[in-house]
């Protein structure tokens, strides 16, 4: 069975890049059958199909506390059955708890699932940001220690937590734009526990006068984390060089990234970008080169690894070279006048254009460009062959070859000897 694509999936992805390294070597889906575990099946086994995990399977409790859990569990094994994961029933045992039995259900659950792990095998579960703000009230109402405030952790141990990006409605949104079934846990309506009352009654009226409320704590709960040192985040493979009035991304591209690259430009203060950008990701992904254009007069251009993100004040310059001085470069040397110009932030120039001559002979290394919008249509390209930086990095895979090109940038050779 193939899963599609989605935005949703795409977002979720960008999350967790954001935050771990991708391929995962194995990963155990706890799955209830409850729409937050189905969806997250449904994803894991997309990022299975799309190589970001390598050995995928499914782990379910069965806890024998009230009618209706076996037919539960045959829609369990149904929906295994049809994604072609492999499953693990667990069975509880002994008699249902009589005090506090949320609580200790849930401990029962999280003792089976940790002990049924192999070696070295994540648990991936479908916690959301609507379940950790819940936990979060319920932890300042117990203690007043600030790190437990913080809400359900992404990372525990073993356990991962992808859908804390997401909200609960924006889950069941999804799921039903699949057309996927679920099954409803009838305690999730009842009023004995403590975060169903936090679910039904006060949830609701906080969101109808503060719709921002999740967005809120999420952004509230992630600047403390970084305050307290206990933030989760790998280091960004993605270098950044600025100016006032463009930004030059170059190497691994993520959502939070690219967003954080187009606010400091855009002229709107209002928004949601992130569905525009998963778009964008996705088309360079496919070998699109834009421009796209974004809220606040933004535009962006993908050169291979790199993206130009500029304000609408940003221009090349406006003449071609009229003599133009080509000499023999080699890789490495021709290599570090594009990383000196990138450090003295000289992004008028971006992303570093090239001229040679289309008669010479090399490998078919040299292969124009073709028009791009950044440069003037004025501007002779059809006159000489003409090939950015990237793209010819990219081919240009021998030291020792020599290729004769003349760098366009400073357009004018007394820029050069100034």
């Amino acid at each position: 069975m193939v899963i599609k694509s989605s935005l949703f999936f795409e977002h979720v992805r960008s999350f967790m890049r954001a935050h771990r390294s991708l391929p995962a070597q194995s990963v155990a889906v706890a799955f209830s059958g409850g729409v937050d575990s189905r969806l997250l099946l449904e994803f894991a086994t997309w990022l299975k199909q799309e190589g970001d995990i390598v050995h995928l399977r499914a782990l379910s409790v069965h806890h024998h506390t009230r009618a209706g859990q076996d037919d539960e569990m045959r829609l369990v094994r149904e929906t295994c059955a049809n994604l072609a994961v492999e499953l693990k029933v667990l069975h509880r045992k002994g008699a249902a708890p009589r005090i506090n039995l949320e609580h200790q259900l849930r401990e029962a659950r999280l003792d089976l699932l940790s002990e049924n792990l192999k070696s070295n095998e994540e648990l991936w579960m479908g916690h959301h940001l609507n379940d950790s703000w819940e936990w979060s009230q319920l932890q300042m109402a117990r203690s007043s220690e600030v790190k437990p405030s913080l809400g359900i952790p992404l990372k525990n141990g073993p356990r991962w937590r992808p859908f804390l990006c997401v909200t609960r409605r924006q889950i069941e949104d999804e799921a039903k734009r699949r057309k996927i079934s679920w099954i409803e846990d009838p305690t999730n309506h009842g009023p004995h526990y403590a975060r169903a009352i936090l679910r039904q009654t006060i949830f609701p009226l906080l969101e109808k006068q503060h719709p921002q409320l999740l967005k809120h704590y999420a952004r509230r709960s992630n600047r403390l984390a970084q305050q307290l040192g206990v933030a989760l985040k790998t280091k960004s493979k993605c270098l950044v060089s600025e100016s006032s009035e463009a930004i030059l991304l170059r190497g691994e591209l993520n959502e939070q990234v690219v967003c954080e690259a187009i606010k400091k430009l855009s002229q709107a203060k209002r928004g949601n970008l992130n569905r525009e950008i998963l778009k964008m990701l996705k088309a360079l992904k496919n070998g699109k080169r834009g421009p796209f254009l974004f809220s606040g007069k933004v535009k962006a251009w993908g050169y291979g690894d790199w993206l130009l993100i500029t304000s609408d004040t940003f221009k090349t310059a406006d003449e071609y070279p009229k003599n133009l001085q080509m000499r023999a470069w080699k890789r490495s040397e021709f290599k570090k006048i594009i990383e000196n110009e990138i450090v003295k932030k000289n992004l008028r120039v971006a992303p570093f254009w090239c001229a040679f001559d289309p008669d010479q002979k090399h490998r078919n290394v040299l292969v124009a460009s073709g028009a791009d919008s950044l440069w003037p249509k004025t501007t002779g390209q059809r006159m000489v062959g003409v090939i950015h930086a990237q793209k010819l990095l990219s081919r240009w895979s021998d030291p020792q070859q020599e290729l004769t090109l003349a760098p366009l940038w400073p357009l004018h050779p007394e820029s050069e000897e100034g």
